[in-house]
C-alpha cells in the first residue's frame, strides 16, 4: 500500500507557483486542498486522501475568478462532505443523480462561460461549460 504523498513544502516553492498543470496519479496526496495552493493551475488531475465541503466551496469560489482555469479532476479516497450543508453553502444543485452525485453551474462573469461542478462518490470534476 502506498503512503500518502505530502506536498506541504513543495507547494511553497516558486516553481510550484509558476506551474500551470499538475498531474499526480501515482499515490494519494495527504496535504489538504486548501493548503496545496492549487487554484492558479489551469489543469489538475490528482487523488487526495480526503475532501471536505469546505474544499469544494473553496475551489468553486477561487476558480470562478481564475482567468487560466480549464479543468480540475480530483479523485478522493475519503470524504467528510456534509451534503446538506454543502447545498446550503453553494446553493441547490442543478441536478442530483443517484446517491449523492450532484452537479452545479455557476456563471463566470468575465467570459460568459459556466463553471460546472460535478461531485461524484469518488471524485470532484470541475470544468468549463458553454451554454
Amino acid at each position: 500500500m502506498l503512503k500518502p504523498f505530502v506536498l506541504d513544502e513543495i507547494c511553497q516553492l516558486d516553481q510550484w507557483k509558476s506551474a500551470t498543470e499538475l498531474e499526480i496519479r501515482s499515490q494519494p496526496i495527504s496535504t489538504s486542498i486548501q493548503k496545496m495552493n492549487i487554484t492558479h493551475f489551469s489543469k489538475i488531475w490528482i487523488e487526495v486522501e480526503t475532501i471536505s465541503s469546505e474544499d469544494v466551496l473553496y475551489l468553486k469560489d477561487h476558480l470562478l475568478l481564475s482567468p487560466t482555469f480549464r479543468r480540475f479532476l480530483i479523485y478522493f479516497k475519503n470524504t467528510t462532505i456534509d451534503f446538506e450543508s454543502l447545498d446550503g453553502l453553494m446553493g441547490p444543485p442543478h441536478r442530483i443523480f443517484r446517491d449523492n452525485d450532484r452537479i452545479w453551474f455557476f456563471q463566470i462573469e468575465v467570459n460568459r462561460q459556466f463553471l460546472e461542478v460535478n461531485l461524484h462518490r469518488d471524485r470532484l470534476d470541475i470544468d468549463l461549460a458553454d451554454y
